[in-house]
């Protein structure tokens, strides 16, 4: 930026403007430089002189212990499928989850407060009973149950204590659990960062005429269902890039009902993430001069894909298309029903 300044001499060329105003721990500042890193890709076409938050060729001995081995950020999180199908865990895991993954540091831990996390989350600490601070310490006591941290504080004893706390913890997370090769739905930081915020996506959008209804909603169903869209989404070109589920499955399976479920497939839709179809009611003669329909899947696609390059960088998929993708599935769908 300096050369280019030297060259132009005309300051009323370049704008600066703040981002974000934030008051948060040395870790979370990392966090959210990494962010805005990748949101304004600001490596390859801006004037950030490395890709990653934490430049190792400028730090050199000036590294804190967050920086102690080589950088490896990636634009999404991985949410493991047992994750997604854990009931147990509340409807809150995944959200949990993509905090920990997002706050993780290069040393596997994460220092958190539940302040902080509430504010992530977009909502307001609350330490009463059954309130969000106890459900978010209940599902952080359950994923230390299932071995999720190698070391952790007491969250029965912090939930106990009944106060907002902006106290600063670490946990120590577990690698096995977390970098998991295969089977995990991904999410990508700039779908997370639209979800956390999807109240002021959404607002005053209309959809045939009428808002979206928005109350009693959150990002914590809106990432649960995602995850189970993600990690079921078939990936193998020679089958559409689609999965197909009825409702009742979904329900079944991660435990949001399918009145919600169909007001946040419509968020999705709106706010371009996913994109989902209805077939064709299936009719059948039941007996004589009787008939019956039969309730076909639903069918979803991602709005868009990424691929690799020959470097291995991940690129956009160009000549992905959902709409093709969807109908594809669909032609399957209703041929099998047919043999039937």
């Amino acid at each position: 930026m300096q050369r280019d300044f030297n060259t132009d001499k005309n300051i009323d060329n370049f704008l600066f403007e703040i981002i974000e105003d934030i008051d948060v721990s040395k870790i979370e500042l990392f966090r959210k430089e990494q962010f805005y890193i990748d949101k304004y890709d600001a490596f390859n076409s801006g004037y950030n002189c490395c890709e990653h938050s934490v430049n190792p060729k400028y730090a050199g001995n000036r590294m804190t212990s967050v920086c102690s081995k080589t950088v490896n950020v990636t634009k999404f999180i991985k949410i493991p499928r047992e994750i997604i199908y854990n009931k147990e865990l509340g409807d809150k895991r995944v959200i949990i989850f993509s905090y920990l993954c997002s706050c993780r540091t290069l040393d596997d831990t994460v220092a958190f407060s539940i302040s902080e996390l509430c504010h992530w989350s977009h909502l307001k600490p609350n330490y009463h009973d059954g309130k969000i601070n106890h459900k978010y310490l209940g599902v952080l006591e359950l994923l230390s149950h299932y071995e999720y941290f190698r070391s952790y504080p007491d969250f029965e004893k912090l939930a106990k204590e009944k106060k907002n706390s902006t106290d600063y913890y670490n946990i120590k997370i577990n690698t096995e659990k977390f970098d998991i090769p295969d089977n995990f739905g991904i999410i990508y930081f700039d779908e997370l960062e639209k979800i956390l915020n999807f109240k002021e996506e959404l607002k005053g959008v209309k959809v045939d005429g009428e808002e979206i209804d928005l109350l009693r909603m959150s990002s914590a169903y809106l990432l649960l269902l995602l995850s189970y869209l993600r990690v079921n989404m078939n990936r193998n070109a020679d089958k559409p890039l689609c999965c197909y589920r009825l409702y009742q499955k979904i329900t079944e399976d991660i435990g949001l009902s399918e009145r919600y479920i169909t007001r946040i497939v419509e968020m999705l839709d709106v706010m371009d993430i996913i994109k989902c179809q209805e077939g064709k009611r299936i009719r059948y003669k039941k007996e004589e001069d009787k008939y019956g329909f039969l309730t076909t899947p639903k069918v979803f696609a991602d709005y868009k894909r990424f691929t690799k390059d020959e470097k291995g960088n991940q690129i956009l998929d160009v000549n992905y298309n959902f709409e093709n993708e969807i109908q594809k599935q669909l032609e399957i769908l209703e041929t099998n029903q047919k043999q039937m």
